[in-house]
């Protein structure tokens, strides 16, 4: 878990589209909100089948969360 919520240190966007991935860079470069979107095989979570990292614009939060509890 850790090292998904550092993945915007590592411009690790996981599964997030091109233009998720370009807007994810600029938000780095820019000071704004980081987010990314990881496959999860269904058979390790009940919940679904993503789950979303979600940085704050000042960096003091980072938030793992499943699509279904934002």
């Amino acid at each position: 878990m850790s090292k998904i919520a550092r993945s915007p240190e590592s411009y690790d966007f996981g599964t997030s589209c091109q233009s998720d991935i370009a807007t994810n860079q600029a938000a780095i470069q820019h000071g704004g909100r980081v987010f990314s979107s990881y496959a999860i095989p269904s058979e390790m979570v009940s919940s679904g089948d993503k789950l979303w990292v979600i940085t704050e614009s000042d960096r003091s939060s980072t938030t793992v969360l499943f699509p279904g509890e934002y």
